[in-house]
């Protein structure tokens, strides 16, 4: 069965579910990570500020600094994962839309995940290390998923291309015919407007004149000339 153009297909419903996923465990995650960055800058602080006035004052202030730039790498981090986070979710509305900028921007960083994900499968290929071997195996089959979603399908592919597909059973308006070569259509007629004469009346006493009477056979008051409509 064909898909029309305009109606979503179900691969691409599968990817925006699976992207709606992981954009809110990386929610979670960036949440995580911002809230530990903001506690270790206030522990940070905390140490130096109890250390300070004393004999260790010196070591206190290098600590606290260091638990401060610690955080502050936390925080950073977390900034950028909440931004691909949003990215993410603009990724999966705008995939309902059929936009074609969103499924590039997904495939790319799915590209991106595939890649990093081989080399983790090599580095833990050469290390003989099976604990890597899993998450790499995950960055590799989640992005690989989505990638076949958006372009594996023979729907989706015209769902985004925007290919118009006659379903079965479906009618369609003939287009319009061509007039053949040398055919001149007529010119449509300019509308006639015919302008009538009100008919005489006396405008004493209201009664009717014939044509060709100068006063009024009733009143004897004299005819004005009829004016025309409009005028």
């Amino acid at each position: 069965m064909t898909q029309a153009v305009g109606v979503r297909p179900g691969s691409v419903t599968a990817a925006q579910v699976i992207i709606r996923v992981l954009a809110v465990l990386g929610a979670l995650g960036a949440a995580a990570t911002l809230v530990f960055g903001i506690l270790g800058l206030v522990s940070g602080a905390t140490v130096a500020a109890n250390y300070a006035g004393t004999e260790s004052s010196g070591l206190g202030t290098a600590f606290g600094g260091l638990i401060g730039m610690f955080s502050g790498v936390l925080i950073f981090s977390g900034l950028v994962s909440a931004a691909f986070v949003a990215l993410w979710f603009w990724i999966a509305s705008a995939l309902g839309r059929a936009s074609k900028g969103a499924r590039i921007t997904a495939t790319v960083l799915c590209g991106l995940d595939i890649a990093w994900g081989l080399l983790m499968v090599v580095l833990a290929a050469s290390e003989r290390e099976a604990v890597v071997v899993l998450p790499a195996l995950v960055l590799l089959a989640i992005p690989g998923t989505l990638i076949f979603l958006l372009w594996g399908s023979e729907n989706a592919r015209r769902f985004f291309d925007a290919v118009a597909v006659p379903m079965p059973g479906a009618y369609y308006a003939p287009a319009p015919m061509s007039p053949p070569v040398g055919f001149v259509a007529p010119q449509e007629q300019d509308a006639v407007t015919t302008r009538f004469t009100v008919p005489p009346s006396c405008r004493t006493c209201r009664s009717g004149l014939q044509p060709g009477w100068t006063h009024c056979g009733r009143c004897g008051a004299p005819v004005q000339p009829g004016r025309p409509v409009g005028a």
